[in-house]
């Protein structure tokens, strides 16, 4: 098992950092195919998450050849607040109403207290952003060009904030390890047509 860095595009845009994101993809996918290849491995499961992470769980498949899929842990479950305008939308909120929160309290028209509420409600729960960004999107495009299991790109992380994670995700990791060890004895890699 091998930890890369993540550098979440929610965090960064907007600032100085915000260059280090599209630079973190080349540095993830070059840390897991280097443990790849320095550890001998035979096959990688590589777990996707936010932002970059998606396209770099992709690239070292691709540049190694190596037996393997994309593991997608799913998106957060949405929160709610009681603050208008966001109350409106339910229990739907986005990364972008964090972005408009924060806009509003440095206009003036919503207080500290209110923006990290709103901040908490965005992603109450494990997992990426509930919207069609670049984790969402990445896995979607992984589950389509076969290197994720079906149904991998659509399902939650969790039931609620405080909940263990959702059955889906248990289930799409036991059929990539199960779907995997088929494509080993197959012979299938990613490059195979």
């Amino acid at each position: 098992m091998v930890g890369t860095p993540a550098v979440s595009d929610a965090l960064t845009q907007g600032t100085a950092a915000a260059g280090y994101s599209l630079v973190s993809r080349d540095l993830i996918a070059d840390c897991v195919e280097l443990a790849h290849n320095t550890h001998h491995g035979n096959a990688m499961v590589v777990i996707s998450g936010c932002d970059k992470v998606g396209a770099a769980a992709l690239m070292p498949l691709a540049r190694t050849n190596a037996f393997g899929l994309v593991v997608y842990p799913g998106t957060s479950s949405p929160g709610s607040v009681d603050i208008a305008p966001w109350s409106e939308k339910g229990n739907n909120l986005t990364v972008m109403d964090w972005a408009e929160a924060r806009a509003a309290n440095e206009a003036g028209r919503i207080s500290a207290v209110e923006l990290v509420e709103v901040e908490r409600a965005v992603m109450p729960g494990s997992g990426t952003c509930g919207a069609m960004f670049t984790a969402n999107t990445m896995s979607t495009i992984a589950e389509a060009m076969g290197m994720m299991m079906p149904g991998g790109a659509s399902h939650p992380t969790d039931y609620d904030a405080r909940s263990d994670i959702h059955e889906d995700v248990r289930t799409h990791v036991q059929d990539s390890v199960t779907a995997l060890l088929s494509l080993q004895a197959r012979g299938v890699r990613p490059g195979t047509s």
